[in-house]
């Protein structure tokens, strides 16, 4: 590996020559798709678009503004078999499962899909300062889900040595196995690192100096807060990852201002679905995706113009680590979107007040449950439940509730007529768990990823 920290040549290319590359691949990966997948073949010609029409990026945004051409994400969950290459089931490959919540998505990965997703993790690694014989910790989904397989593959590939606990044991041991195998790194998602945290915190034991380098999380969306909180508590750097199971990975650097986009491997733009428009660097929106396949490489899965569900936008600036990729800001999940009278709200922005009052008895879980009526579909009310510690004071939740009408507020100033008002008529309110009432509701869930909204149908 390079001197830590420190980007590759082909990391630091000039814009200009990057997106030759950039094309390059595209033409390649577009000609792959349409000669090995019938489907593929068949939007080509739907679409009036000639085998060489999209040679370049903005050939291929033009025609997903002016055409919609691209894949869709229901596509992807009800019908992945369209999208197989030819090839893709008996051409070395294996298909992965996405961990979240419904129908999971299933994308198969060939030889060469490994190969270009260790490549991106292999640009994180480096610029996190990890090295050959490093000893990675990793708490994360085991096989046949991406996140635990390919980090597995990554790390083989880069010579570090991971030991994988996914199995829920007592805290005690789990401790005594991390102190013996003195792990550099710990891999897992925001989520599990604060469980860890609270089941030490439980049992008095002392969090810091347990990952010499940092904590890397990932998997799903974490607040500014809230990594800085587990940065305090356990004293290391916490590096902050967006992995999909389609193939994107992007990621922090030592400077922590925005995902770095692996531009040799993929296209990303930001888009308005609605509008089909392709936003400017700044503007937020869906991010949306395109893999790039060098030539003689064997892709598994078709994947052009793909909206990810994720909502973020392109930072302007370049990175001060050297890079010339351009990074993605930290994203939000459209999934995760409250709805009061028209006003998008975002769940996981109330975070960052949940983390402000661990000191408070909160053990910083919490979960927006939307309820909805089952007749008529409508949202009757949105209620966040928080786990709290036995000590935690009731006296705090109206303090706590206007704290969380500030931060919604914050991201969207025309709503705070409308939040007011259903916090008036008791349709937004909060609700103190205990930890065993709070980890039933987590069971019943059945999530494998920390989703901060949820539906329920009343009635």
């Amino acid at each position: 590996m390079q001197e830590r920290g420190k980007p590759l040549p082909i990391e630091t290319l000039p814009r200009q020559e990057l997106e030759r590359i950039q094309n390059r691949r595209l033409a390649y990966t577009l000609e792959i798709f349409r000669k090995e997948s019938s489907f593929i073949h068949g939007l080509f010609r739907n679409n009036r678009i000639k085998p060489g029409d999209i040679r370049s990026k903005s050939d291929l945004l033009k025609a997903y503004s002016e055409k919609d051409f691209r894949i869709s994400s229901g596509l992807l969950v009800n019908n992945p078999e369209h999208l197989l290459t030819s090839y893709a089931r008996t051409h070395f490959s294996q298909p992965l499962w996405s961990s979240s919540l419904g129908r999971p998505k299933v994308v198969w990965y060939t030889k060469d899909s490994l190969k270009a997703f260790t490549e991106e993790m292999s640009m994180m690694l480096r610029a996190i300062g990890a090295e050959p014989g490093d000893k990675i910790l990793g708490i994360l989904a085991p096989p046949p889900f991406s996140s635990g397989t390919l980090t597995r593959e990554a790390c083989k590939e880069n010579e570090l040595r991971l030991l994988e606990l996914m199995v829920p044991m007592p805290i005690q041991y789990w401790y005594k196995v991390v102190n013996e195998f003195e792990p550099h790194y710990l891999f897992t998602s925001p989520k599990r690192a604060l469980e860890i945290w609270g089941q030490l915190r439980q049992s008095n034991i002392p969090c810091e100096n347990l990952f010499e380098k940092g904590i890397v999380v990932g998997g799903e969306a974490s607040s500014k807060e809230l990594k800085g909180f587990l940065g305090e508590e356990f004293d290391c750097e916490i590096f902050d990852v967006l992995g999909l199971t389609e193939g994107l990975f992007c990621y922090e650097c030592r400077f922590h201002e925005g995902l770095h986009i692996p531009e040799t491997r993929f296209i990303v733009s930001c888009v308005d679905p609605e509008t089909r428009k392709v936003l400017d660097d700044g503007e937020e929106g869906h991010v949306m995706i395109t893999p790039l396949y060098e030539e003689g490489e064997t892709p598994g899965t078709c994947l052009f113009n793909y909206i990810t569900g994720d909502v973020a936008s392109i930072l302007p600036s370049p990175c001060e680590c050297g890079q010339t990729f351009k990074r993605l800001g930290y994203p939000k999940k459209e999934e995760e979107m409250m709805v009061m009278d028209g006003a998008k709200l975002y769940a996981g922005s109330l975070q960052k007040v949940v983390v402000a009052y661990i000191s408070d008895g909160l053990t910083g879980k919490y979960t927006v449950v939307e309820h909805k009526d089952k007749a008529l579909k409508t949202i009757n009310s949105y209620e966040v439940k928080i786990q709290v510690h036995g000590e935690a004071s009731s006296g705090k939740q109206g303090e706590i509730l206007s704290k969380m009408v500030e931060e919604l507020t914050e991201s969207n100033p025309p709503a705070f007529d409308t939040i007011q008002k259903w916090v008036t008529m008791g349709r937004f309110y909060i609700k103190f768990e205990g930890l065993e009432k709070y980890s039933e509701f987590e069971r019943t869930r059945k999530p494998t990823k920390d989703k901060k909204l949820i539906s329920i149908e009343d009635g």
